[in-house]
């Protein structure tokens, strides 16, 4: 332990490495941190934490925002406690990673990694929904605390635990035990806390691993290497590695299921864990999952900077893999390359298409690790360039060295204004439906309402400014082009489920229409949207789920306030129709 606080402490004190991270994460998340704003799936908030979380098995989410208030976060201090949390991820990964390589990757490959990691773009929906930030920064920390503790386990027996001590056999099981143990209880909150986190786990027992194997000794030759003793050797240091979070699967299961047959919460959130398992395998089934992760991950990577260096990676890396373990004469690299695809895409796979949210959470260690080795190896390159035999090749390995050191670069900037492209146009989209809102309740305050209730029905069409900034159009040149070639291959690119007008969507992170989230509610009449209005000063009688239904029925027959200005009085309630 002495040990481990004390590198710590080296990689935190070394300013080289630790302001860059830390103005990353400023540049990144700073004005997410001043705004305040209501997205879809944040006044519901109150029903996740009363009973809902318990009943989908998310009993440590509910500790977690039990902490901080009821339906919405706490403004500043929740973003930023998620942010620190996610700093301190990054530290402890840059102790595992040299860890792995035995100290010989260098400062400057650990910090863009931290760097990248932390200013990955497509955890920013995470980062809109109230709570989920807070999850995303104490998940990724202690999937790094999980992992440190696994790794201990694999330290020499002899090894000094100080100047003077030396780890004797029953201490060393006692040790063993109790890291085991502290890491199957982190795997169970982490579970429970966002499932998703699995699957990080998972991906980072894979990079750390594979790092262990590149940076182990050269391919050792001749009779003494051993290729079956030294594969077997790893297969079950892999699954000593993966073994908590498995044990931590099926005891949050049985924590879930114990605590829901024991209690009534008294209600039951239809969102469940947020992983779907298909009844039955078809292969229409398949055709659809790999059409959805193609469409989400691969095709809007087109337009888009972060998904396309994703799906580079994926192309690129599982070669990687297999060309580390031949040179090195180790098969067991194969291991890590099926550990991280089964990470990036399993829970894509398990639920049949792309969850876009859950999803990549696991690309940002993957993305950061991908830029790291570019970054080591050209490095690496432009060192031996000075050496005396290949001086010849000197600048040809200062131009690599160079062109990897601006890809590097380019990417953690362009993250960061990414990141805060998405927080700006999301805040656009809170104002012009903030507008729409108030507009509406002043409205409806200057009629006298009595004792009737207000009905909302329709739905809520964001403008062209908004849309724009977040979808690719049909009428797109680049879309047709591609739409044409696919269609001369035999297949046809659908357009989204959103909108047949916006065909694909730039990035993974959805922000839609807070109004129509509200007017669909699927719990009661309008209750969520009722939540924001009372957030802005408005409050209004609620109707009855029967009436909501029978007027949407006839939704057309209504003027559109959003038009007209107009609300129309029945009998019975008042009705407002959004278009």
């Amino acid at each position: 332990m002495k040990a481990f606080f004390g590198d710590l402490k080296k990689i935190i004190c070394d300013w080289r490495c630790s302001v860059p991270v830390i103005l990353t994460a400023l540049f990144s998340f700073g004005w997410q941190l001043v705004r305040f704003n209501i997205g879809i799936d944040d006044t519901v908030r109150s029903r996740y934490l009363n009973g809902g979380l318990f009943s989908q098995g998310r009993f440590s989410s509910t500790i977690v925002s039990y902490m901080f208030g009821q339906w919405k976060a706490m403004p500043f201090i929740e973003p930023f406690l998620a942010v620190l949390f996610l700093i301190a991820a990054s530290f402890l990964m840059i102790l595992l990673l040299k860890r792995a390589s035995h100290g010989l990757l260098s400062r400057g490959a650990t910090t863009f990694f931290a760097c990248i990691f932390i200013s990955y773009p497509l955890i920013s929906e995470i980062f809109v929904y109230k709570g989920s930030d807070l999850y995303a920064g104490i998940g990724y920390f202690l999937c790094a605390v999980s992992l440190l503790a696994v790794s201990g386990i694999f330290e020499k027996s002899g090894a000094p635990s100080s100047e003077t001590e030396a780890i004797g056999p029953k201490k060393r099981r006692r040790s063993i035990i109790l890291r085991f143990l502290s890491s199957t209880l982190i795997s169970i909150f982490l579970v429970s806390l966002y499932e998703a986190f699995a699957a990080v786990y998972l991906v980072l027992v894979s990079l750390f691993l594979f790092t262990e194997i590149i940076f182990s000794g050269r391919r050792p030759g001749g009779k003494t290497y051993d290729p079956k003793t030294d594969n077997t050797k790893f297969v079950r240091k892999f699954f000593i590695y993966i073994s908590p979070m498995l044990l931590g699967i099926i005891l949050e299961y049985l924590i879930g299921l114990i605590l829901t047959s024991l209690f009534d919460f008294g209600i039951n959130i239809p969102a469940g864990s947020g992983v779907y398992i298909p009844s039955s395998l078809s292969s229409e089934y398949f055709v659809n999952m790999f059409y959805s992760i193609f469409r989400k991950l691969f095709f809007a990577g087109l337009w888009y900077y972060p998904v396309r260096v994703f799906a580079i990676g994926v192309l690129i890396m599982p070669a990687f893999f297999i060309g580390v373990g031949v040179y090195k004469r180790r098969a067991s690299a194969l291991l890590c390359a099926g550990g991280l695809l089964a990470g990036l895409f399993g829970i894509a796979v398990i639920s049949g298409g792309s969850v876009k949210y859950r999803t990549c959470l696991s690309f940002a260690p993957f993305v950061a690790f991908f830029f790291m080795l570019l970054f080591h190896y050209a490095a690496l390159l432009y060192k031996r360039g000075l050496s005396d035999s290949a001086k010849k090749f000197k600048t040809a390995r200062v131009v690599v060295r160079n062109i990897a050191v601006f890809l590097t670069v380019f990417t953690v900037c362009f993250q960061i204004a990414a990141m805060n492209s998405y927080f700006f146009e999301n805040d656009m989209r809170w104002k012009e439906e903030k507008a729409v809102l108030v507009e509406c309740g002043e409205a409806l305050e200057k009629l006298d309402l009595g004792d009737k209730p207000v009905i909302f029905i329709g739905s809520y069409t964001l403008s062209e400014r908004v849309m724009r900034s977040k979808f690719v159009r049909y009428d797109d040149p680049t879309y047709k082009v591609v739409k044409q070639a696919a269609a001369n291959m035999g297949f046809s690119l659908s357009t989204t489920d959103y909108d047949e007008e916006y065909v694909v969507a730039m990035n993974l992170s959805d922000f839609g229409s807070v109004i129509t989230w509200g007017i669909e509610d699927r719990f009661s009449c309008n209750e969520e949207l009722l939540l924001v209005f009372k957030e802005l000063g408005y409050s209004f009688k609620q109707g009855t789920m029967e009436k909501y239904e029978e007027l949407s029925e006839t939704a057309d027959l209504f003027p559109a306030f959003n038009g007209t200005g107009e609300i129309t009085e029945l009998p019975d309630c008042f009705v407002v129709r959004f278009k």
